[in-house]
């Protein structure tokens, strides 16, 4: 017996030592609870050479349709605006000056907010040209184009232009200064100043 009351000592003392409790309570091991929070992100968008002037980005529900070249301001930039009444997503469109062509990145654009184009992508040269606006890279395809302008001696789209019904076939507008505009849009040049 004094065997079995010197075993349970032990056993007690043991179990107070791995207890490590003033307490005295016994042994047992509790995971560490952790707390896993995932990294703080920053989502900035790629480096572009197309910004819309607006800064919120609504969801898009507009029609591309609703995009019109409202600007063109020679060896600087062109200007599509859009002219709806719903937030439009222009990633994906295209901008024709042949033989340049650039797809734009932009992002979405709310109704009344602008997207300028650096000239440099297109060569606006005072001399001639044009802006065609496409929803796909099938530039012959005149069911493609959204809207269209040409001035001085340019007019490389016209005939796709023409038979989309965006713009009179042949027809430039003049230019007499360092750009030309149609702040609501314009299928002719009656439309442009």
């Amino acid at each position: 017996m004094k065997r079995w009351f010197s075993l349970l000592a032990v056993l007690a003392l043991v179990a107070a030592a791995c207890g490590g409790g003033d307490d005295g309570a016994s042994a047992t091991t509790q995971p560490t609870p952790t707390t896993t929070q995932p990294a703080p992100t920053t989502t900035q968008p790629a480096p572009t050479t197309t910004q819309a002037t607006t800064t919120t980005q609504p969801p898009a529900t507009g029609s591309t349709a609703d995009m019109a070249i409202t600007e063109v301001v020679f060896d600087d930039h062109f200007t599509i605006t859009n002219l709806g009444d719903a937030p439009v997503d222009v990633t994906g469109l295209w901008v024709c000056n042949r033989p340049f062509y650039v797809r734009l990145t932009a992002g979405v654009i709310a109704p009344g907010e602008s997207l300028q184009v650096a000239a440099s992508k297109i060569n606006l040269s005072d001399g001639g040209g044009e802006v065609a606006l496409y929803s796909s890279d099938n530039f012959d395809d005149s069911s493609a184009i959204l809207d269209y302008v040409s001035w001085g001696s340019g007019g490389g789209r016209s005939t796709e232009a023409a038979d989309a019904g965006e713009w009179p076939a042949g027809e430039r507008v003049p230019v007499s200064g360092a750009s030309i505009s149609a702040p609501t849009g314009g299928a002719s040049p009656a439309d442009w100043s």
